[in-house]
């Protein structure tokens, strides 16, 4: 079987700009010089919350939070084995509670990353790093809607993905460490897609658990504050801010091929169970943009190439068979009559010509001929000698 990561052109636009502190999610390509960029935008709307227990509960006074995110993704193939990926994104947040709106936008933050495949015989292997700072940080005294976590987070994750004749799985499972003392996370991942003509459809569940304890966990004061705040500026949503939170989320999408270098990708999702954190639904779209540059050649251009791709164009065969290959070559045009070398001049004396020696065959047939001759000259004479002495 071949390496699943050659196997299918898919398209994979998942919660990357809802979530930017993680990685690059779903199936990845590794065509060596190839560029993938990704522009897109999504959504999220809340009025619940998950308590600490993962009971569900509604946002007092009828508050909401909704949150509008767009960026951009770029990813770049440097080998079979290696890829830089980073992204950058912006968001637009709005809270209403007891009639009060407050809204917040601005960069939200960015993040750096490299991937590693290691290729076995029917799946692939994915090691990742990856560094996200914010743009914004947050603030127990500030008076604006939140528009991302505040704070730094390293992320070492370790992806799966496997291609079959119908169907491609792949899933994931890291460890994120935030900083200014919020609790480190496992993010995972599991999904699938079916391929299509030109379209392929997928859906994947995704989440992440809290694996230490918030500086702030256990200490009442510092409990109240984050959840003043919270009150405050996100209507009591706790999108961001959570003390110790975990997740669980679904969501399905269709990725359509507009061209070979062009595609589209829409999905919607909603949470399914959680603690310290809110509850809601997201929807996302993206377009995504791959090529891979031409590459230059001194060689001079072929009229007649065996294929439109450049790299195959390269393909040199084997010839060392034993077998003269000579054979096989074409017998070469003649050349054009201006092309031609001038003929060399004729003598002004040309030496006479030698006259073509005749065969064995020829001269005997020749002296046969003239004895034939020589004996019907000699009966005629002497029929005209009898004639003469008759008379």
């Amino acid at each position: 079987m071949k390496r699943a990561t050659l196997l299918l052109p898919l398209f994979a636009a998942f919660s990357l700009l809802l979530e930017p502190a993680q990685a690059y999610v779903g199936f990845r390509r590794f065509h060596p010089g190839e560029w993938e960029s990704r522009f897109g935008a999504g959504y999220f709307i809340t009025d619940r919350n998950y308590d600490p227990t993962g009971q569900e509960k509604s946002l007092p006074s009828n508050s909401s939070y909704s949150l509008m995110e767009a960026g951009a993704n770029a990813r770049y193939v440097l080998s079979p084995s290696w890829s830089l990926t980073g992204d950058l994104a912006l968001g637009y947040a709005e809270s209403k509670a007891l009639n009060i709106n407050r809204s917040n936008s601005g960069l939200t933050g960015a993040r750096l990353g490299i991937e590693y495949a290691t290729g076995f015989e029917s799946f692939d292997l994915i090691p990742e790093f990856s560094y996200y700072f914010p743009m914004e940080k947050v603030d127990l005294n500030q008076d604006k809607a939140m528009i991302s976590e505040g704070v730094s987070e390293t992320l070492f994750n370790m992806n799966m993905q496997a291609a079959f004749e119908n169907f491609v799985l792949y899933g994931s499972l890291g460890y994120l460490m935030r900083d200014e003392g919020r609790s480190d996370l496992a993010p995972w991942g599991v999904g699938f897609e079916f391929p299509l003509t030109n379209s392929s459809l997928g859906a994947r569940l995704f989440g992440h658990e809290s694996i230490s304890n918030d500086i702030d966990h256990g200490d009442v004061t510092s409990e109240n504050l984050r959840q003043s705040t919270s009150a405050r500026v996100n209507g009591g949503s706790l999108k961001f801010y959570g003390i110790n939170p975990s997740l669980i989320a679904t969501e399905g999408y269709v990725n359509f091929n507009l061209s070979g270098a062009f595609g589209v990708s829409l999905g919607a999702g909603l949470t399914l169970k959680g603690a310290d954190t809110a509850a809601g639904y997201h929807l996302q779209a993206a377009l995504i943009y791959r090529f891979k540059p031409r590459p230059k050649s001194l060689r001079p251009r072929q009229e007649n190439r065996l294929s439109l791709d450049p790299y195959v164009d390269q393909f040199v065969e084997d010839t060392n068979d034993g077998v003269d290959q000579k054979l096989f070559q074409p017998t070469p045009k003649p050349l054009p009559k201006h092309l031609l070398p001038p003929l060399p001049p004729e003598p002004k004396n040309p030496p006479p010509k030698k006259r073509p020696r005749r065969s064995e065959v020829e001269t005997k047939r020749l002296r046969q001929q003239m004895n034939e001759a020589e004996m019907t000259i000699e009966l005629k004479a002497d029929k005209k000698s009898k004639r003469r002495k008759k008379y």
